[in-house]
């Protein structure tokens, strides 16, 4: 009898203390918190082995914050008021939605390369994904409802600028998914001419299954199911909802797909998965030694390069089609 107590309490114990650390999992992936501004982000990659690429990062942030801009607002969906930057130029031959990665904000993924799609002729539309910065929200949804966010994003593009404008995605790790998940959606507009998809993760469930294991050295059962269904009940989402490779297969726009070889936060596994599944025209741009991210930074004049050549052959390809 006293075996059968110790044993049950075991297994009470063991139960709560596994629906608990999935509670934790969940709350950490997809809850907002005061996590994820520039200074913190910056302060952390000077302590990293990145921290070569502070100064420029640095800089790139401090000019985007002085940069004229204004501060632009849209009604999710659901209700949530998102915030986004704007930087409209004179002439501009389209514009560029920045969508920035999971904690992170739009000045700091896009610190290095901001100024080039600005120089290159665009307007710039910088948002903050939802549960980020000024953008209202209580959970992350890993891209999962901040496709269709994107999406409504493009109708304020289209309201302030005109419908004839192109309008082109650009990514950077959760973003990347967010915007791999909006072009194969049936709702996007057709001034959507191409899209850059930077290290992105082919599926939520993907992502935590690679993190739990290599570091939290954790089985994905059932730590990830129970996570799985916390998102379910709370959020209103689940980690499987969208994957890449199903929404790439409905792909019309051209994407340059780029990452890092070194990135082990998101393996290139993820990117290449991806790329195999677009039914539009891809590009593939491997970094070799470039970690999460920093793939324009630790090949500038090839990433460069390429980005300048993809850019420019969408408007080539647009007017041929018009």
């Amino acid at each position: 009898m006293l075996f059968l107590k110790i044993t049950l309490i075991v297994l009470a114990a063991l139960l709560l203390g596994t629906v608990a650390l999935s509670a934790y999992l969940f709350r950490f992936a997809c809850r907002r918190n005061g996590r994820g501004n520039e200074e913190e982000n910056l302060e952390k990659l000077k302590k990293s082995h990145l921290a070569p690429f502070a100064p420029a990062i640095g800089e790139g942030i401090a000019a985007f914050r002085a940069a004229e801009k204004e501060d632009v607002y849209i009604e999710s969906r659901d209700g949530l008021r998102l915030h986004g930057y704007l930087l409209p130029r004179e002439n501009a031959k389209g514009t560029i939605i920045m969508v920035h990665g999971w904690r992170s904000r739009v000045a700091y993924d896009f610190s290095v390369i901001w100024h080039k799609y600005r120089d290159m002729g665009y307007n710039l539309l910088g948002i903050e994904q939802r549960a980020i910065g000024e953008s209202e929200g209580k959970y992350i949804c890993f891209g999962v409802k901040e496709r269709f966010d994107l999406i409504d994003w493009v109708h304020f593009v289209n309201d302030r600028f005109g419908k004839e404008k192109p309008v082109i995605f650009s990514g950077i790790s959760m973003g990347s998914s967010t915007v791999m998940f909006a072009v194969g959606n049936e709702e996007l507009p057709e001034n959507v001419i191409g899209a850059i998809a930077d290290c992105g993760f082919t599926s939520a469930h993907d992502e935590f299954c690679y993190l739990l294991r290599t570091s939290y050295h954790l089985p994905k059962f059932p730590f990830l199911y129970i996570a799985n269904l916390f998102a379910k009940i709370f959020a209103g989402f689940t980690f499987n909802e969208c994957n890449s490779k199903a929404t790439l297969k409905r792909a019309r726009v051209p994407v340059l797909f780029i990452h890092g070889e070194a990135d082990d936060f998101v393996p290139i596994e993820f990117t290449k998965r991806s790329y195999e599944a677009c039914a539009s025209r891809r590009e593939l741009l491997t970094v070799k030694g470039a970690d999460h991210g920093m793939s324009y930074l630790a090949d500038k004049e090839n990433a460069d390069k390429r980005l300048t050549e993809f850019l420019n052959s969408l408007h080539t390809r647009n007017e041929c089609e018009s």
